[in-house]
């Protein structure tokens, strides 16, 4: 039995894909109906329920809806961009939400080894793939940069750590140098990495031939592109997890909410002044992983942080927060958002 469908049995759903028969939706006379399999018209008025509770869009073409209730995932549809889009049963968030966050509490825990295996690899001879790769792990700690895929920057031109190019480098000194470039969504990103290690290997990676940046040398002296399936892979061997470039994202988003809750000072009695702090702290933390803030709410924040923010409940959570020893290598903002995950 595949991951998911363990996943989804754990959640009391059923796993379930596309490729199952379905229900389709038809536009007539401007109003949309509803057929089975079996190209039957459905009158039930629990299933026509069901159905407009997913709010699948009109624009949504070629969709595809779950003929049975508790289905992990419930629609599919393409949106206008011809991007394939999913409305997931309530269980499945649910239970997502919880098994990230025991991700987060695993991911924690591993950090300081992560980072201390990236260190001792940046330290190698040459332009070795693991040295490399630990440079790229690096950027994407310290910059929260996307991992990036071929497909983007081919047919999207928005790039990503790995299909970064030179002309998107510029050298600032010995220890520091410039990134420009258009990331997804179009989003234009600018900026300045400071790390004496990291811009020794760009000066490196500058002088080898062709236009990517990161490339590194087999042991024939061939070389070779990196890309995010590499930059992955040594993730999980350094890490000993199944952890990816995402969860360096997902950490972050968590670090940079609390850091940000922290300085709100609000009246909890005045509920509209609650929620308009909590969409400046949401465009802060877009801003800094670069996606929107709807976006980041929903993938990249803790929802349990945001519950407890909406409650009232955060300060008293963080006073009785105090700096643990033995995690040297977790900053103090990031010791919060450890011990967070564990308190909650």
């Amino acid at each position: 039995m595949i991951k998911s469908e363990v996943s989804a049995s754990e959640a009391g759903l059923i796993y379930i894909s596309d490729l199952n028969l379905g229900i389709t939706r038809k536009l007539k006379n401007n109003v949309f109906h509803y057929c089975n399999s079996n190209g039957k018209k459905i009158n039930d008025s629990k299933i026509l329920s069901r159905i407009k509770s997913l709010g699948i869009p009109p624009a949504y073409r070629d969709v595809w809806i779950c003929p049975e209730e508790n289905g992990h995932i419930q629609a599919i549809g393409y949106d206008i961009k011809g991007r394939k889009q999913y409305r997931y049963h309530p269980k499945w968030r649910s239970f997502r939400s919880m098994m990230n966050h025991k991700k987060m509490i695993e991911f924690g825990l591993v950090l300081p080894e992560i980072r201390s295996k990236v260190l001792l690899d940046l330290a190698g001879e040459g332009l070795k793939k693991e040295k490399i790769l630990a440079s790229i792990v690096r950027l994407i700690d310290i910059t929260l940069i996307r991992v990036g895929n071929d497909e983007y920057a081919r047919e999207n031109d928005s790039y990503g750590v790995t299909t970064l190019r030179k002309h998107h480098i510029k050298l600032l000194s010995e220890i520091s140098f410039e990134i420009e470039f258009k990331g997804k969504s179009h989003k234009f990103h600018h900026i300045i990495v400071r790390d004496k290690r990291v811009t020794r290997i760009i000066i490196e990676a500058l002088h080898v031939p062709g236009y990517e940046l990161f490339k590194y040398l087999d042991s024939d002296d061939r070389l070779h592109k990196v890309d995010s399936d590499d930059v992955n892979n040594y993730i999980r061997s350094i890490s000993g997890g199944d952890f990816t470039a995402k969860d360096f994202r997902t950490w972050w988003g968590t670090v940079f909410t609390l850091m940000a809750l922290q300085k709100v000072q609000v009246d909890f009695d005045r509920p509209l002044k609650v929620k308009c702090e909590l969409t400046k702290v949401l465009k802060f933390v877009s801003d800094q992983l670069g996606n929107t803030p709807s976006v980041c709410r929903k993938f990249y924040i803790y929802p349990g942080l945001i519950d407890a923010y909406l409650e009232g409940e955060l300060s008293k959570i963080i006073q009785e927060f105090s700096l643990d020893k033995s995690y040297p290598k977790l900053s103090k903002e990031e010791q919060l958002a450890f011990w967070f995950f564990k308190r909650v």
